[in-house]
């Protein structure tokens, strides 16, 4: 027999049996297999799923599974009954693969789906579900998964809700499409929504089906989000997909304007400026970790604020080890971002290294810059009572008082060194300035603070070697002490006190 009519008659029965396969599954009524669908979903998740309209079968090479009304019922704590639903959800299944055991879904559409996702008050999602397990009944041994394949998945016009106590956002997808050419081949994913009303798009590329089902590697995630002059880029892997474990992300997040930014997750800011940022995210076990953190925001005419270091645990903030470096030419221009009015004092240069501490946080290697006026020194963020508390110990060769009360002049704000405070007509002699120093901002903390400095320059006076210490209490600054040796004759001011403010 010639190889040609070999192939000619396997070819034919190729056809046959096609034939009757779809002859035979054409032979039942899927709808009667709802219930049986209803029940593993119940078993495996614990919630109730409805499929409202027919689950109808729609037969050829490539079989159509079409059911609608679909919904999955949400957490009994939950603020809602229902926590998914979809108006459609149509499945083109290829027929041949599935002798195999092999699920291979040539197109996934889902319609209109509306999702909520919220927390309680102990944090718990959700989306965080468990599978029923009978009393008394014997355990199973788990069946294997089919194997899984898609090609292409549709999602049209889905409505995503976030609640977590008082904060609510809501997310619009108008379209988002994922396709690949093979179980081996990356899949390509393009979306189109908004978030709070403002819209975005992104594009991006994800590992393949085979990458997913046989992790010998992390997963590929490489994802550009674009909102107007908002960029969120990823770009890494994931080692274990169904645990989310094994995370190492190359984030970047950068901006024309913080604030909006800050709109989109629900905060209220001024505006302060551009900004840019990169860091890693990684989940090497439980915790999710921050690393490589380097950023930057503001503008020369407001101020600018640059931040390094990294953070061991978000959820908690341990392991916290940051360092920070703020430049301004004029304080008060950042009275808007502070919510209340700061002097106007300049320029100011600050940096400091922040790490973790029981109480709270440690401010080390801490140097201000202020006029002529540099101190350095180290100070403790007492977070475990009701108001914070700041307690530090600084030094400084020379400190000039005028440097923290008077408007910076001209030449200080374009960068001019060397350069006197402008006095504006305020009293000379004094320790304090005629006009009050608004302290209104500082009322949230309290403060206790010691400076020692070799020079102490008051108007016209100097003392040497002076030491002084200060506290703040509900927004009224106080100077407890004042040592001090003036004009080489020995003065000591012990219980001197006075305040700033009203």
């Amino acid at each position: 027999m010639r190889f040609g009519t070999i192939v000619k008659i396997a070819a034919l029965a190729l056809v046959a049996l096609t034939v009757a396969m779809v002859a035979a599954v054409k032979s039942f009524d899927v709808d009667e297999y709802r219930a049986l669908l209803v029940r593993e979903v119940e078993a495996a998740t614990g919630r109730e799923l409805v499929i409202g309209g027919p689950l109808q079968l729609e037969m050829s090479l490539t079989p159509t599974i079409v059911a609608t009304d679909v919904s999955l019922a949400n957490a009994e704590w939950g603020s809602q009954p229902v926590m998914a639903r979809a108006k459609r959800i149509e499945a083109h299944v290829s027929l041949l693969p599935l002798l195999g055991g092999e699920v291979q879904i040539r197109r996934l559409v889902v319609v209109e789906p509306d999702l909520l996702l919220e927390r309680d008050a102990q944090g718990r999602g959700n989306w965080e579900v468990s599978a029923i397990d009978p009393e008394g009944a014997e355990p199973r041994a788990e069946a294997p998964l089919p194997s899984f394949r898609f090609e292409r998945l549709r999602i049209e016009k889905a409505n995503i809700a976030y609640r977590d106590g008082a904060t609510f956002r809501n997310a619009v997808i108008e379209r988002l499409t994922m396709e690949t050419d093979a179980a081996t081949a990356p899949v390509a994913l393009t979306v189109v929504g908004s978030i709070e009303g403002r819209r975005f798009d992104g594009s991006g590329v994800l590992g393949s089906s085979n990458d997913l089902h046989h992790q010998s590697r992390p997963f590929p995630v490489k994802l550009r989000l674009n909102s107007g002059g908002l960029i969120l880029a990823a770009d890494g892997g994931i080692a274990d997909m169904a645990a989310l474990r094994g995370v190492d992300l190359r984030m970047t997040f950068e901006g024309t304007e913080l604030s909006e930014a800050a709109r989109i997750a629900g905060y209220d800011l001024p505006q302060s400026g551009p900004f840019r940022s990169s860091f890693r995210v990684q989940r090497p076990e439980n915790a999710w970790q921050i690393v490589e953190i380097d950023g930057a925001l503001g503008k020369r005419d407001l101020g600018t604020l640059s931040v390094k270091g990294a953070v061991a645990d978000v959820a908690d903030l341990t392991g916290l080890d940051m360092t920070f470096s703020f430049e301004t030419t004029d304080l008060s221009r950042l009275s808007a971002l502070a919510g209340s009015p700061l002097p106007a004092v300049g320029p100011i240069k600050l940096s400091t290294r922040v790490t973790g501490a029981p109480e709270g946080w440690r401010l080390g290697e801490l140097k201000l810059g202020l006029g002529s006026t540099t101190m350095t020194g180290s100070a403790l963020l007492d977070l475990s009572e009701e108001k914070p508390r700041l307690v530090g110990d600084f030094t400084a060769p020379l400190i000039d008082t005028a440097d923290f009360l008077r408007r910076p002049s001209r030449s200080a704000e374009v960068g001019g060194e060397g350069s006197r405070p402008v006095v504006d007509g305020t009293a000379l002699g004094r320790l304090v300035a005629g006009d009050p120093v608004p302290v209104e901002s500082l009322r949230g903390l309290d403060a206790d603070l010691a400076v020692s400095t070799e020079q102490l320059v008051v108007a016209d006076m100097s003392a040497q070697r002076a030491l002084f210490r200060l506290s703040l209490r509900d927004g009224l600054l106080t100077l407890l002490e004042l040592e001090a040796t003036a004009l080489s004759e020995r003065s000591d001011i012990n219980s001197m006190k006075g305040t700033l403010g009203n």
